[in-house]
């Protein structure tokens, strides 16, 4: 006989987020062509857990004032070390929100990426040893949901999901 469910467990909702997880690595171009320059804005980079892992996150914002309801993942999440093609390329530079918008007031720069966008990583490039460890993100969880879920979301990029 199964255990009895907790009163958390038996009245929350879950819901499943899973598919093809992406290390996205945003370049945002900066002002500071060289090292003695004034400007305040340099170059960035920046690495995000993209793919599943951003709609995961993404879900869990959407749903956090809901308490009935929670959200878990449905594979590893190392995203740094997920094979080099599942690693995601972009450079954003900032532009101006509105380029037809005539009053100044409502004038302001937003970051959007610069396109095309620069692709995934190459299939066939040799993995390094963390990138063979973080294979197993593309693995199902090492540990079982303790109910079923109510809602699965999948994120499907073509990468081997299915």
């Amino acid at each position: 006989m199964a255990a009895p469910k907790s009163k958390t467990q038996a009245q929350s909702k879950l819901i499943l987020v899973t598919g093809d997880p992406i290390c996205d690595h945003n370049y945002y171009r900066g002002n500071r062509a060289t090292a003695d320059s004034l400007e305040p804005r340099g170059f960035r980079f920046r690495r995000t857990g993209g793919g599943s892992l951003l709609l995961k996150d993404l879900v869990e914002k959407a749903t956090a004032d809901l308490d009935e309801w929670r959200t878990e993942f449905g594979l590893d999440s190392d995203f740094e070390n997920l094979p080099s093609a599942s690693h995601a390329f972009c450079i954003w530079e900032p532009q101006e929100n509105d380029p037809n918008e005539k009053d100044s007031a409502k004038k302001h720069q937003v970051w959007r990426a610069v396109e095309p966008p620069l692709g995934y990583g190459h299939p066939s490039h040799p993995e390094t040893e963390g990138e063979k460890k973080g294979s197993g993100a593309l693995m199902p969880r090492t540990t079982a949901l303790e109910v079923p879920p109510d809602i699965i979301v999948i994120d499907d990029a073509g990468l081997g999901f299915r």
